[in-house]
């Protein structure tokens, strides 16, 4: 049950990060990969179209300081698509 649990509880705060950078920079078809190999700390790499900005290297950063509050290590990495 824990397992369900800790999957849909990524599956959401993914959809969120990824609603997120579609919506601030106007963007369609963000993905992503969740990497959950290291026990107390996620890597998420997001895929965006096109050449990612300093913008949304802040955004990242923002996001990951967002979690660190609530005392989850993120770690947030922005690439293009085409590198996926």
């Amino acid at each position: 049950m824990f397992r369900s649990e800790r999957t849909e509880m990524t599956a959401s705060w993914v959809r969120a990060i990824e609603a997120a950078f579609e919506q601030q920079f106007g963007l369609r078809g963000v993905r992503s990969k969740v990497s959950l190999a290291i026990p107390h700390q996620a890597h998420l790499t997001l895929f965006v179209p096109g050449v990612p900005s300093p913008a949304m290297a802040a955004l990242a950063q923002a996001i990951e300081a967002e979690y660190a509050e609530l005392d989850r290590s993120l770690l947030i990495r922005v690439v293009s698509a085409g590198t996926g």
